[in-house]
């Protein structure tokens, strides 16, 4: 007993050598079932703990350990202590994808994608042959593999940053049979922002990730093309960008998940979550839409799309004030805010311009923030 307490406290102290050599020795000469059994625990634990690199030789050891060893089995704590490991050394030999995998699950990338993890997954699920061990990080419960998820991951990840181009691309390589399990319409324009549970029209038209980007290429180019209508086609390109962000009806184009809980806590646009190793990234930029809806507004003839230019432009610019760090306005005392000059430009310029627009009179009543602006 004394014997295999020093060989533990050798292993404690970091030198495993030493502690080889101990358990080694000692395995030809007990005798005692109960100590014979905490040797084979501890000497588990210090081939888990002696991995320092991993290849295909040594995953094929790992998934013999989760699959046929006994003490891995009946002693709980071996899958976190094999996985913490496993996750440490992928991480440093260059595999991010496979160190996540070891942790968590695909979904807990899903709310802060992290491109580097998606591509080492990527490659795993490319391989000609991957390892026993590699095809349990891969593979779904029906046999499947999770390439299309990373591939819809990634090209989502591309369309909230703007590269439409590269997410047309990559979300195009899922099979096309697959495009039409998520189907959004960003440009239907509702004047009453809605996330959850939205009624929209019954007739509408829904579209798919690669058939929305396809639409807003289509828009930009009859947008610089047709002159006469261009204003109707930057409009409808300003509804989409805005439905798409967090705020609008369409979110799940462009993320996966979406909470203002811990908005309180915000750290660089990112969300602390208790499920999610990379925190919560919202969508929250308006900096596209906004841009539209200006561009809407210069170059439209009509008087009634211009004053709803300008008062998409002016929820624009609320939204820039509620995430922006100058923000004072506590939404549980259901009080009217009073935003700054700066954030407070296109409600004065829908109210000095627009005021004798059909448009004006519909959102005096259907908005009372503004209703409240436009009586002073």
């Amino acid at each position: 007993m004394w014997q295999l307490a020093n060989g533990y406290l050798e292993y404690l102290a970091g030198d495993l050598y030493a502690a080889e050599k101990s358990f080694t020795h000692l395995k030809k000469n007990l005798k005692n079932k109960l100590l014979i059994e905490q040797l084979d625990v501890f000497m588990l634990a210090h081939k888990i703990n002696s991995y320092e690199s991993i290849d295909s030789e040594y995953e094929k050891e790992i998934a013999d350990i989760i699959t046929g060893n006994v003490f891995y089995k009946k002693y709980k704590s071996f899958p976190d202590f094999l996985n913490d490991r496993l996750a440490y050394v992928y991480k440093t030999q260059g595999n991010p994808g496979k160190a996540f995998r070891c942790r968590y699950s695909i979904n807990a990338l899903k709310p802060n994608p992290q491109p580097d993890i998606i591509e080492d997954l990527i490659d795993v699920c490319r391989k000609e042959d991957p390892s026993k061990f590699e095809r349990a990080l891969i593979t779904k419960n029906d046999g499947t593999t999770i390439e299309n998820e990373l591939l819809d991951l990634k090209g989502t990840y591309f369309l909230a940053q703007g590269r439409l181009e590269a997410a047309l691309e990559v979300l195009k390589r899922i099979p096309r049979s697959e495009w039409d399990l998520y189907q959004f319409n960003p440009f239907i324009d509702i004047v009453e922002d809605c996330v959850n549970e939205c009624i929209l029209p019954d007739s509408m038209l829904y579209f798919n990730k690669v058939e929305i980007i396809e639409k807003i290429f289509e828009l930009e180019y009859k947008a610089k093309a047709d002159f006469e209508h261009g204003a109707e086609y930057y409009y409808q390109l300003g509804t989409a960008f805005y439905n798409m962000s967090y705020f609008g009806h369409s979110w799940q184009a462009m993320d996966f998940f979406r909470s203002g809980a811990n908005w309180s806590y915000d750290k660089d646009g990112i969300f602390p979550d208790y499920y999610f190793p990379f925190g919560n990234l919202e969508n929250r930029d308006l900096t596209k839409a906004f841009e539209y809806f200006e561009k809407t507004r210069i170059t439209a003839n009509d008087f009634e799309l211009g004053a709803r230019a300008a008062f998409m432009a002016a929820k624009c610019e609320q939204r820039m004030y509620y995430i922006s760090k100058d923000c004072k306005y506590n939404s549980y005392g259901n009080e009217i805010p009073v935003f700054p000059e700066e954030y407070n430009t296109y409600f004065q310029l829908l109210k000095e311009n627009y005021s004798a627009t059909a448009f004006y009179q519909q959102i005096i009543e259907e908005c009372k923030f503004f209703e409240a602006y436009a009586r002073n």
